[in-house]
């Protein structure tokens, strides 16, 4: 019998047996209020089977054999209407199983999307923080090279102004020292020539002394006239090259400024360009007079190497120094004077640096690169010192 509910089996073999014994049409409706009640509860498919079962060995028991197959069929037709609930039930089941999968499937579909979508995203945020990092770099470097562009502007004009400024003031001391100097001394040989010519009575020895005082008068002029064109454009720079006329500066700027010099070169340095040896020669000028000016030294030395294809040149004082970084000040006219240089070492594609601090003294060097075809360093260095000029030339030669 079946146990598991009783009121279920009861119930189930009253309506079967009513039914098997009913004349037809037999009704089923009883069938499928059963089947109902039986999936209220909780039986499966199975479980009303073997209800069914034990409901139709009780039935068959008790009538006679000659109807069992009657009733087997008639009693099939019943399970089949009570089973219908069930498996009604179960075909739900089954449909919504295979929407919830194929809801499933379409939400893992959305969400590897998703995820996708999600890792562009934070490939797409990436790339924008490194471009927003990028154009905020890229602003302050452009802000930084505005500004260093003004500040190289302003250092230009004022490079300009001064380069006008000094050339005005050299003209001026042209001017004065021809009007003031040659303008006198040749009005004086003009005197002293017309003189000469009215001392017709007067004797040999005043007469050779008054020549040998217009010969002085135009030893000045001459000297004067000298200095200048050695001044503008040293001969001896065309003539004999860059180390002859370093030699010759250097013997007047240590007798000008009582300054000891020194100065070592290799002889090869004679290779390079016209233009080249212009620059180095204004280097070394403008390095020296800054010298003078503003450092306060007592030995100067200037040298020259070439190495491979790179000649360098340095300009080295003992003097006091001063702070590179430093605002401008008094010596704006020292910063001019090394823009000046630098400009001129550019010009020909070289490359200037300066090394200075206070109390350290100042070096500037000047890097120019050379074709490989010059690169000859077989040549010893030349060296001179100046701090003990040489009396038979205490007047540079242009």
């Amino acid at each position: 019998m079946f146990h598991r509910n009783p009121k279920l089996f009861i119930a189930y073999r009253t309506a079967l047996r009513f039914y098997l014994r009913a004349l037809p049409p037999h009704d089923v409706s009883q069938a499928g209020k059963l089947g109902i009640r039986a999936l209220k509860c909780g039986l499966e498919t199975l479980d009303l089977a073997r209800l069914h079962e034990e409901v139709l060995i009780d039935i068959l028991s008790t009538d006679s054999p000659v109807h069992h197959a009657e009733l087997i069929r008639l009693a099939g037709s019943f399970f089949a209407e009570a089973i219908m609930p069930i498996e009604g039930s179960h075909r739900v089941a089954r449909e919504k199983n295979i929407q919830i999968q194929a809801a499933m499937n379409e939400l893992r579909k959305r969400s590897q999307e998703l995820v996708a979508k999600n890792k562009e995203l934070k490939k797409e945020i990436l790339h924008r923080i490194r471009m927003e990092v990028a154009l905020k770099a890229s602003e302050a470097t452009t802000s930084k090279l505005l500004k260093e562009s003004l500040h190289f502007q302003d250092e230009l004009r004022s490079l300009s102004r001064n380069h006008f400024q000094m050339q005005e003031e050299d003209r001026k001391i042209i001017s004065r020292e021809l009007h003031d100097v040659v303008a006198q001394t040749l009005t004086g040989i003009n005197i002293r020539l017309t003189a000469l010519a009215l001392q017709t009575h007067a004797n040999s020895r005043e007469i050779l002394k008054n020549i040998a005082i217009t010969q002085r008068h135009v030893e000045q002029s001459v000297d004067v006239v000298h200095r200048f064109a050695c001044d503008l454009r040293p001969t001896v720079l065309d003539d004999l090259g860059l180390i002859p006329a370093l030699n010759a500066y250097l013997i007047d700027f240590t007798e000008r400024s009582g300054i000891a010099s020194k100065i070592s070169a290799f002889p090869t340095v004679e290779n390079i360009s016209d233009e080249e040896k212009t620059v180095l020669y204004r280097v070394a000028q403008e390095a020296l007079v800054n010298i003078v000016r503003h450092s306060k030294a007592d030995h100067a030395t200037l040298t020259i190497r070439k190495r491979n294809n790179i000649l360098t040149m340095k300009i080295r004082d003992d003097g006091k120094g001063f702070a590179i970084n430093a605002p401008k000040s008094g010596t704006n006219k020292l910063r001019l004077g090394l823009l000046g240089m630098r400009e001129r070492v550019e010009m020909v594609g070289g490359k200037f640096l300066l090394e200075s601090s206070p109390g350290k003294g100042t070096t500037i060097q000047v890097k120019l690169f050379l074709p490989l075809e010059q690169t000859d360093i077989s040549a010893p260095p030349s060296s001179t010192n100046m701090q003990t000029p040489d009396p038979w030339n205490a007047s540079p030669f242009c």
